[in-house]
């Protein structure tokens, strides 16, 4: 279990947890980590029947669990007992001798509305075909999984026995490994798929697509649409033109469409020839294919595209159709691979209707080289109304001052897998409304989160995960001081904070003593505050490992005055110490955290202030 100090959570008051519904005590119980479920359902009578309904109300059985289960002199077991408490349940690794213990499972729970399990083909027959799925027709999510198969599995026959599930509204038919190569779905197996389950909102389809031909084309426009689906996900590595335009006329419901293929197999580089050809046959191979059409995804809302699919198919379509009929996107998810294909929607958007719109945008670089081109802040600069913003750019520079600039509304900002700098501090430091701001495993340095605390005076949340700061003081004196002088935060999130590939395991935390949350927007206000003689705030937490009442557990300990005291004297001379305890071989660190009591021996790997005007909560985790 992995618990974190919380500041300024009171106590519960325990009258008003007897007072609790069992609904209300089960869903805070979703929130709570398994063991502590656990622990929670022995606190008194009133708590056990709503924590066993979480407890078991999710449960993975592997082959072991089900040679328990299904043993005549185990029907007493746990599971047994609790079986009318399990609605989701996920079978794994079965084995075709295991596979007659299937209707043992059936009879057992009867209340499931959600299965997942792995299609095999082993003594010739499919799992499929060994379930009575009238006993299972509660069933409203369906996830089946088909993995090292080599005989083709007919889709049709496998839908037709579904088919007595009035209520499944959601499944998932996927390839996890690539293994079940010689199973493909034609558009007549989704055109099944719909006549045998007519009520499905959700469909994900991992596996590979049979290409549409030209005779079938005339048939597409015939085909009877499904209105109730709203989302559809097809991972697939196969995608053109006319499955997008089976994909239009089947769902003109659809408010959230994925197209995403294996990335691994994305190896077909971009280049600019290729992109040559590509703009002289785009009008011919891309815009004449939905001249027919009276709509193109009325309701879609948002999409996650791929730039280019395996087979050479490129997303720009999308945005070429949304022009010509207007749609409009809010929510927007694009894969990136290489720098050129970042030109290619550049050039694409800045022609299209769909950035005046767009709201909330994720971008995912793979293999690119933008720091070469500057492309990515090109492609920000298109979209001037978003609201929330996510990069995800493997070895990318970010230049925060320029997102900023660019989207001046935005109020959620979050970057992973890259580095983060400043350009211009300068001319850029003027107020911005950035409420929220997530950054995880990057490299980022102290100037830039002065800055932010500068200009987006506003911000409550800020999260921090698996950073790594770059400063030079910090071998002088050890310490690495974040100061954002005017950000009073709701919540601050820390975790793994690392500087020259160590983890930091001290954290202070200092703010202005007795200060409330109303905004100071004037640099001399809050200076005036500390010169008037008002007293600073200061916390001191070592993130360390604790054996109270023998039950390992990671905590943030909370060191006393006299320990603060010591810690401030160690960082006034810090280079002879850590120097001298080099040398010691019982004071160098092993892996993972140490236990309370040594919380000595990680000063010498440096400590982080954190200096606020004001914070609420904050969170300090391993």
């Amino acid at each position: 279990m992995t618990s974190f100090y919380i500041k300024g959570l009171e106590c519960l008051d325990i009258k008003m947890a007897e007072k609790l519904s069992p609904n209300l005590i089960s869903y805070i119980a979703t929130f709570i980590p398994k063991a502590d479920q656990i622990s929670c359902s022995i606190v008194c009578k009133k708590w056990t029947q709503p924590l066993l309904n979480v407890i078991w109300s999710k449960i993975i059985l592997s082959q072991r669990d089900i040679d328990n289960i299904c043993n005549k002199y185990g029907q007493a077991n746990n599971y047994w007992k609790n079986s009318h408490r399990v609605w989701a349940l996920t079978l794994t690794n079965l084995p075709s001798n295991r596979a007659i213990f299937l209707p043992i499972l059936q009879q057992m729970f009867r209340r499931l509305s959600y299965l997942e399990y792995t299609e095999v083909y082993q003594d010739k027959r499919w799992i499929v075909d060994s379930l009575n799925w009238n006993l299972w027709n509660s069933l409203t999510y369906l996830n089946v999984t088909l993995e090292y198969v080599d005989k083709s599995l007919v889709l049709m026959e496998m839908f037709e026995k579904l088919s007595v599930l009035r209520r499944l509204s959601n499944i998932t038919i996927e390839d996890a490994r690539n293994t079940a190569k010689n199973t493909t779905v034609s558009w007549l197996d989704i055109e099944s798929l719909h006549q045998y389950l007519p009520r499905l909102k959700y469909l994900k389809v991992g596996l590979i697509l049979t290409p549409i031909t030209d005779a079938d084309v005339e048939l597409l426009h015939c085909i009877p649409p499904a209105y109730t689906l709203t989302r559809a996900e097809y991972s697939t590595r196969y995608m053109d033109d006319i499955w997008v335009l089976y994909l239009s006329l089947k769902y003109p419901s659809l408010q959230t469409l994925r197209l995403a293929p294996y990335y691994t197999d994305c190896t077909t580089p971009t280049t600019t020839e290729s992109i040559r050809l590509y703009e002289k046959e785009k009008p011919i191979s891309s815009i004449h294919t939905f001249l027919t059409l009276n709509k193109f995804f009325p309701n879609l809302t948002r999409a996650d595209l791929c730039w280019k699919s395996p087979n050479g198919w490129k997303s720009s379509v999308f945005y070429d159709v949304f022009s010509k009929f207007g749609t409009s996107l809010v929510h927007l998810n694009v894969y990136l691979h290489e720098s050129l294909d970042i030109q290619l929607l550049n050039s694409t958007i800045d022609k299209s209707r769909i950035s005046k719109g767009l709201k909330i945008m994720t971008l995912f670089v793979y293999k690119s080289s933008f720091s070469k081109c500057g492309n990515l802040a090109f492609t920000i600069s298109l979209y001037p109304y978003l609201a929330e913003l996510n990069i995800n750019a493997i070895h990318t520079p970010i230049e925060i001052n320029n997102i900023l600039v660019h989207c001046p509304v935005l109020q959620k900002l979050g970057i992973e897998n890259s580095s983060v700098y400043l350009d211009n501090l300068s001319t850029h430091t003027y107020p911005h409304c950035l409420k929220k701001l997530n950054l995880a495993h990057l490299e980022v340095s102290t100037q830039v989160l002065n800055y932010i605390s500068i200009c987006c005076r506003g911000l409550k949340t800020l999260k921090m995960s698996f950073l790594k700061f770059s400063d030079s003081s910090f071998e002088e004196n050890g310490q690495l001081l974040v100061d954002m002088p005017f950000t009073q935060l709701d919540t601050l999130t820390v975790r793994e904070i690392l500087f020259d590939k160590h983890p930091i395991h001290h954290f202070a935390i200092e703010q202005l003593k007795g200060l409330t949350s109303s905004l100071t927007t004037n640099h001399k206000e809050l200076t005036q505050h500390i010169s008037m003689g008002e007293e600073l705030k200061f916390s001191w937490y070592h993130l360390c490992q604790d054996k109270t009442n023998r039950k390992l557990r990671s905590i943030a300990w909370g060191l006393s005055r006299r320990d603060i005291e010591f810690a401030k004297r160690y960082y006034r001379d810090f280079g002879r110490r850590r120097r001298r305890e080099k040398k010691r071989k019982d004071m160098r660190r092993s892996n993972g955290l140490v236990l309370r009591r040594f919380w000595k021996r990680d000063l010498q790997y440096g400590m982080i202030l954190f200096r606020f005007r004001f914070i609420k909560d904050y969170y300090i985790t391993p």
